[in-house]
């Protein structure tokens, strides 16, 4: 090999090398220490740090194959903010994931979780701001969506069935549900979610809502168990009202699995209505 092949082929090595280096720095690296800085950013943003969340240009920017977990964990986690109850107004951060996460599917529209989670943040911001309608209407959006890619992701259709009914098309929410249980009666969470909607009904039928609910919690499905428990102080109250003895009776043992530490309580009442057959005077509490 004579000098001049010696110094094109080194030429090469050092050009494959460069581009090698860059590969591995825009598809590799550059995504690591942004995941990175998110985790460390996000995870500060609520432990009182004021620093916190500063400077987040490169959290997002350039564009890498980190984005789609960065702006779907940014926006899931502030969603886990507010459910947990550490968070109860509009938080900044909660805007501009959203804003963040618009980006995203505008970018790369190919993934329905992304369009449902979107739809989940936009009515929480509805939510946050008394059942804003133009938010609702924003979040629906969304979940066509989502369900335009993929129409048998139940919890896109669950989701969506609760949004129709805050926007009151009750009529439309109940279409959605009964169709999502219709294609598949042995999916627990189903029933739980046409228990809730009847619920949101404006003359709910509770006997049919009890039913259903307790076919989801007995198949194993509790997708809400904080909305759970509310949902049998009401049929505690109803079922008692009403001197519903059989229902009353479903009511107190669900109650004592999902509220044990009253269950000294509820095995008393049941205890009682087993020996006189007949349900005692209780004084009920107001609802929450």
């Amino acid at each position: 090999m004579n000098n001049k092949s010696l110094k094109i082929t080194g030429s090469l090595l050092v050009i494959v090398t460069l581009c090698l280096s860059v590969v591995f720095f825009v598809w590799t690296l550059v995504p690591f220490l942004q995941l990175g800085n998110f985790y460390h950013k996000i995870s500060s943003a609520f432990s009182g740090k004021q620093e916190s969340f500063k400077e987040t240009d490169f959290l997002f920017t350039p564009f890498t194959s980190a984005q789609g977990l960065i702006r779907y964990n940014f926006v899931n986690t502030m969603l886990d903010q507010y459910r947990a109850g550490r968070v109860t107004k509009v938080h900044p951060l909660l805007t501009v994931s959203i804003e963040r996460l618009k980006e995203y599917v505008a970018r790369e529209p190919y993934f329905p979780n992304y369009f449902f989670l979107l739809g989940r943040a936009t009515d929480l911001m509805a939510d946050l701001n008394n059942n804003d309608q133009n938010f609702l209407k924003e979040a629906e959006g969304y979940y066509v969506q989502g369900l335009a890619l993929n129409p048998y992701r139940q919890d896109g259709r669950y989701a969506y069935a609760i949004n129709l009914t805050n926007q009151g098309r009750e009529a439309d929410a109940q279409k959605v549900i009964r169709e999502t249980l219709s294609e598949n009666k042995a999916v627990p969470e189903s029933h739980y979610y046409v228990g809730v909607l009847e619920l949101k009904r404006t003359k709910p039928d509770k006997v049919f809502a009890l039913s259903e609910i307790e076919t989801a919690l007995t198949g194993g499905a509790n997708p809400d168990p904080k909305l759970t428990l509310q949902i049998y102080d009401i049929f505690f109250n109803y079922f008692y009202t009403k001197k519903d003895l059989e229902r009353f009776q479903v009511v107190l043992e669900r109650k004592k699995q999902l509220d044990p530490k009253q269950n000294q309580t509820y095995d008393a009442i049941l205890n009682d209505i087993k020996k006189n057959g007949s349900i005692p005077a209780i004084n009920l509490l107001p609802l929450k």
